[in-house]
């Protein structure tokens, strides 16, 4: 969970991701992700965080395949996008382009 209103993609975003978790994070820093890995609080409330917080507890204590499923695609999300060798890249093609 990402509350801030003023942070860029913090390490944190990378590290949850990596172990297929979903990010939660406020309206003002929203990243872009897909929806299945990024869900973002509209009204930046103490009370939106703890009902979200909520739901997804539901999901995982129930293990449904599709808490399942989508812990995966997180994390295959985030080794086909933004691992070092594709950051790298697309660094080096902006910068010497």
């Amino acid at each position: 969970i990402l509350p801030s209103r003023g942070e860029g993609f913090p390490l944190v975003i990378l590290e949850a991701m990596a172990h297929g978790l979903q990010i939660v994070d406020s309206q003002d820093i929203k990243l872009g992700l897909p929806t299945y890995v990024e869900y973002t609080s509209e009204h930046n409330t103490a009370e939106e965080y703890l009902n979200i917080l909520a739901k997804m507890y539901q999901k995982k204590i129930k293990q449904t395949t599709d808490f399942g499923t989508q812990k995966k695609k997180i994390f295959d999300y985030c080794v086909h996008n933004l691992s070092e060798k594709i950051i790298v890249s697309r660094l080096q093609k902006e910068i010497f382009a």
